[in-house]
């Protein structure tokens, strides 16, 4: 026992004075001490003369770096990874509504175009039954004998309400004019006579009232020539007038109405048997 302490106080012995040589023992650089030099026979060496040479230094700009925008090329591969079908069914269930929203508004349209077509029918059937049932004035020029004028033709003006429903008279007026040819009548017409006979009275169905007083063409003719108003070309004398009326489908205040208007135009030519007939432009001629 006391021979085996001996040995291993021996060892131990020879150990701590390794460490302590280790710890003692100067660090050597790297270089093996070529890099120390003395500063005192650094001083002594005398430096030796080199000439001088100017050198150019030139200072290359830095290599310019392309920034990166940092984009990378999409992955068109994805798309049809698993984690997209969401998208794709949100994707179809979007155009899919928008088809139907299309559709409607393609029915809404043709709905909408159908009203409308309707109410234009109904606007025209209502329109036609007032057409049918309103008043219509008209004019003729017929011939009668009175028995106080022997041997010359006579003729009476006359307005007549055709319609279903009373008419209001609110204008009438009439002009007699010799002409060479009724096609030459100029336009538009120019009414210089009035008549008051009826004005401001209703005219109910059937009814009728004279316009003027009897014409006789044979004396305006002769009366036209003593006043110098009848040319050597003049053959026919013409008789034209107006009748502006409401009716009772009429409505709104005097100055919103829409009155009917009746234009009439006859003429007789002289040296050819027969009476007046219709004759002129079909705006001397017409019914609204």
């Amino acid at each position: 026992m006391g021979y085996t302490c001996g040995i291993m106080l021996n060892w131990l012995a020879i150990l701590a004075v390794a460490f302590g040589v280790s710890i003692a023992k100067p660090q050597i650089p790297r270089d093996r001490g070529q890099s120390y030099q003395n500063p005192e026979s650094a001083e002594e060496q005398p430096r030796s003369a080199q000439p001088l040479t100017p050198t150019i230094q030139v200072d290359k700009a830095p290599p310019i770096k392309k920034k990166d925008s940092g984009r990378q090329p999409y992955q068109w591969h994805e798309l049809y990874a698993p984690a997209n079908i969401p998208n794709w069914f949100l994707a179809v269930l979007a155009g899919w509504a928008g088809l139907m929203a299309l559709k409607t508004l393609r029915t809404i349209e043709r709905q909408t175009t159908a009203t409308e077509d309707a109410a234009k029918a109904a606007l025209l059937s209502a329109q036609a039954v007032i057409n049918a049932e309103r008043a219509w004035m008209i004019v003729t020029v017929e011939e009668f004998k009175p028995k106080e004028i022997v041997g010359e033709l006579c003729f009476l003006i006359g307005a007549i309400n055709r319609g279903k429903t009373p008419s209001k008279v609110l204008n009438q007026c009439h002009s007699i004019l010799f002409v060479d040819s009724p096609d030459n009548l100029s336009w538009p017409a120019h009414y210089e006579q009035q008549t008051a006979s009826r004005m401001g009275d209703f005219i109910v169905a059937s009814d009728s009232f004279p316009i003027g007083k009897t014409v006789r063409p044979r004396s305006l003719r002769l009366d036209a020539e003593k006043e110098g108003k009848l040319k050597p070309t003049d053959r026919w004398v013409i008789i034209y007038g107006q009748i502006v009326y409401e009716d009772v489908f009429a409505s709104g205040e005097d100055l919103t109405r829409s009155p009917h208007e009746t234009t009439w135009c006859y003429g007789f030519e002289y040296g050819k048997s027969g009476g007046f007939t219709r004759v002129g432009p079909s705006g001397y001629n017409r019914h609204t």
